[in-house]
């Protein structure tokens, strides 16, 4: 190949032998010589990943691709990508962005801004730059954690969407009227995650944001349950679950004998400063 002074040249690269699953990083280097004159190296890495990336990570965050495709490595399947996904946002040990023995909850959102309103899909940024460059542990609630979840599922091709959770009461001849509910035992993010009874409490929420695959079920980077029938057994975030079903009952309590939990359109999150 010749290249003359001052011009340009595309140079394609074949590569026979990328994993079939899921890697963080295949290095290699190319080493240019020319006239007799070695240049630097230029070293590169390439991700394996699912499928093409979905928004909001069309073009995937180095730092999203570096975590999804480390949590995820040697999968090769959409659940099983799913749930190694959502257990290590929820629970990473001292790798992790979150660790439920350090990780401290708050109230409002820390990395982004929030709108929304009964049944009408929620207008939110997430702010992904400020969230990487944050020390972690750091604070956060349910919409820190699995927005990131979802921009590290869909930075490997997973099509995760979000929905928001809240219950209305509907009394009669009254317009409905947005109420808390209660959660069955569960251990959030920012509790010691210990293994005994009464470490999984109920708490009351007055809302709610998950995690939806392309078909709808529920994954939950923010908290793990413990099943009201066998209240001594450590479960995993709530993975590839149905949300008014299967969800509802084993995670979330809605009080006033309430038995379906109207919820908001799917949506993604958008990207903030």
């Amino acid at each position: 190949m010749t290249i003359p002074a001052g011009g340009t040249q595309v140079v394609p690269f074949t590569f026979n032998t990328l994993p079939t699953s899921v890697q963080p990083a295949v290095a290699f280097t190319i080493q240019w010589v020319a006239s007799g004159h070695v240049f630097e190296p230029l070293h590169f890495n390439v991700y394996t990943i699912f499928a093409a990336p979905d928004a909001p990570q069309l073009q995937p965050w180095l730092g999203v691709l570096q975590d999804a495709c480390s949590w995820a490595q040697n999968d090769n399947s959409y659940t099983n990508i799913a749930q190694d996904l959502t257990g290590h946002t929820y629970l990473n040990g001292q790798t992790g962005l979150f660790w439920a023995n350090e990780f401290t909850y708050q109230v409002g959102q820390a990395f982004g801004t929030f709108a929304s309103s009964q049944l009408i899909a929620p207008i939110e940024q997430f702010y992904l730059k400020k969230f990487l460059a944050a020390p972690k542990p750091t604070a956060g609630n349910c919409l820190d954690v699995n927005n990131y979840l979802c921009c590290c599922a869909n930075a490997l091709g997973l099509n995760f969407m979000e929905r928001y959770l809240q219950v209305y009461y509907s009394p009669p001849d009254t317009p409905p009227y947005s109420i808390p509910f209660y959660t069955n035992p569960i251990s959030p993010i920012g509790q010691t995650y210990t293994f005994g009874a009464g470490k999984y409490l109920s708490t009351t929420w007055s809302s709610h944001q998950v995690c939806v695959s392309s078909v709808g079920l529920v994954y939950d980077a923010s908290l793990s349950f413990a099943s009201v029938l066998h209240p001594y057994t450590i479960f995993d975030p709530p993975t590839g679950m149905d949300l008014l079903s299967y969800y509802q009952t084993l995670v979330l309590a809605p009080i006033k004998s309430i038995t379906s939990m109207p919820i908001n359109q799917p949506f993604l999150p958008t990207l903030g400063p």
